[in-house]
This record gives C-alpha cells, structure tokens and sequence, in this order.
C-alpha cells in the first residue's frame, strides 16, 4: 500500500526530525532524523519509514514502504525555501520552491502556492494546491504531544496526456479537487494530516534522530 498521490510532497517527501539546512529554515518542513508514520485508508492501514540526511545545502530524504521499497529523494535549500531535485520512481518531477517556505514566515493567515507534477513520456499527473495557516494546535500521537502548525491545502490534480491521446476510458474521474489538513510541528516535522476527499489519514508513530 500506497500513500494517495495528491498526499505525497507531505507524506513522503517532507517528513523527518530535528536539524537544518545551512541555506534554508528547515526545521519545521524539512528535518534531519527518522520519522516512522502509519498511513490508514478505508481499505486498510501500512506503515512507512522516512529518513532524512542534511548536507551542506542539500537534503537527503529516503523513504521506504512496508514492502521494503526505498524512494531517495534530493531537496537543494536556499534563503527562499527548498526545491525538490530528485526524480523518484524514475518519474520526473519538480516542485516550485515556494513549495516549502522557511518556518520563521508561518502565521495564521499566511499562504502558499505549490505546483507538483509528476509524468513520464509526455503523460503524468498535474497537482496545485494553496496552503494556508490557520494556527497552532495540539496534537497528540503515539510518537507524543506536540504544538503544531495546522495548515489548511486545496488541491486541483488532472492527468496529462500525450498531444493527440485520448483519455481512457473511467479515467477522466482523476481530475477533481481534494480538501486535506497537515500538523507541522518545529524540530519534528510532519505529525499528522488528514485528506477529507478520500479518508487517508497519516500520523506520526515513532521519531528518533
């Protein structure tokens, strides 16, 4: 199992423990450590690992599922946020940088926008979201209690199709807009969201540096 597609730039790719990068405010997004997450659907619930590496500018993020299937991912840190270098999966895939503000411009009311896109050979899948803060919450998990920033996040997704291909059949369902939720916690990263669209929830299970 899987997490959800439109779910991944938070469950895999921005998870992690305390640290930062020498560019870039990392330590709410971004974090150096190992973070164990239990990712639940209504057809059933697995768990998965992310590890974080910091390095000079860059970011080292490996994520392996319950099957053993390890997913490396290269994040590159500047004064204006963290940008997404790897292809994971052999699938190129970008994010702007404004993706991952530093974590000293979150207040409540503050907003983003993000563009993922993820393809191959002229077909993929196109998500952007707005990211808002609503404010800090408590949020308690089996890793613990944390004071979190609760981040509100639309996101618009469609396929992509080669020029002249025509959608197959069932398939022009996956264009939609979901509404999800994410708890960000200073010097822990990720501890919990939510996608109301589908029922996936992700919670944070176990977190050591």
């Amino acid at each position: 199992m899987t997490p959800n597609h439109r779910l991944l730039p938070l469950c895999l790719l921005v998870s992690g423990v305390a640290g930062a990068a020498s560019l870039c405010d990392s330590g709410l997004f971004l974090t150096s450590g190992t973070a164990t997450y239990q990712i639940k659907t209504p057809t059933g619930t697995s768990k998965f690992t992310s590890r974080s590496v910091i390095q000079g500018d860059q970011i080292r993020v490996t994520t392996t599922n319950a099957s053993g299937k390890a997913t490396p991912t290269t994040w590159l840190c500047s004064s204006r946020g963290a940008t997404l270098k790897a292809e994971p999966g052999g699938m190129a895939m970008s994010i702007q940088s404004s993706f991952l503000p530093g974590s000293t411009q979150l207040r409540p009311g503050y907003s983003w926008k993000s563009s993922t896109k993820l393809g191959r050979q002229g077909a993929g899948m196109t998500s952007n979201s707005t990211n808002r803060v609503t404010g800090r919450e408590q949020v308690v998990t089996p890793a613990g209690r944390f004071t979190a920033w609760k981040i509100q996040i639309q996101t618009v997704s469609s396929l992509d199709m080669p020029a002249g291909t025509k959608m197959p059949p069932g398939m022009s369902g996956l264009n939609q807009t979901s509404e999800s939720s994410a708890w960000y916690a200073p010097g822990v990263g990720l501890v919990r969201s939510e996608d109301r669209s589908n029922g996936v929830t992700l919670t944070l299970i176990k977190v050591a540096k």
